[in-house]
């Protein structure tokens, strides 16, 4: 069932995100990613996620579809100099560690809400990425 036109970006958001367990198909997209700008026929979305890209496939039938031509799709977004080891201030208010996983955990949230979906903390100790790995397996 097409979704009109004037459904807005952030609904098509909102429908693309894990949280909601979204599959729809988008059309008529101009996708950006690491191969480069360029026009793409349909985008499926499954479970909340890009499942494909390409010509639209004969499987999405009954799958919502949006057309979204003239908009630009950004699968996500890396920030590859990123500091989740240390809060601003941590150290002048001597942070529990059930705190500082506190907060490691929402601003892993806030990059994910701002559309970055890979980081890179150069100087994370390796039993921090390992707590960071045990986080992502467990859904966090």
């Amino acid at each position: 069932m097409p979704l009109p036109r004037s459904t807005s970006l952030l609904a098509l958001l909102l429908l693309a995100t894990p949280a909601s367990a979204a599959d729809l198909v988008l059309t008529h997209a101009h996708v950006v990613d690491a191969l480069g700008p360029r026009d793409v026929a349909a985008i499926v979305v499954r479970d909340g996620k890009i499942a494909e890209m390409g010509d639209l496939p004969t499987d999405a039938a009954g799958l919502p579809i949006l057309d979204i031509a003239g908009q630009t799709v950004l699968p996500g977004l890396i920030d590859a100099h990123v500091h989740l080891s240390q809060e601003p201030g941590q150290g002048l208010r001597h942070d529990s560690p059930e705190l500082h996983d506190t907060l490691e955990k929402l601003a892993l949230r806030a990059y994910l809400a701002c559309g970055v979906t890979g980081v890179l903390d150069a100087g994370i100790l390796p039993e921090r990425a390992a707590q960071l790995r045990a986080w992502e397996e467990e859904g966090l």
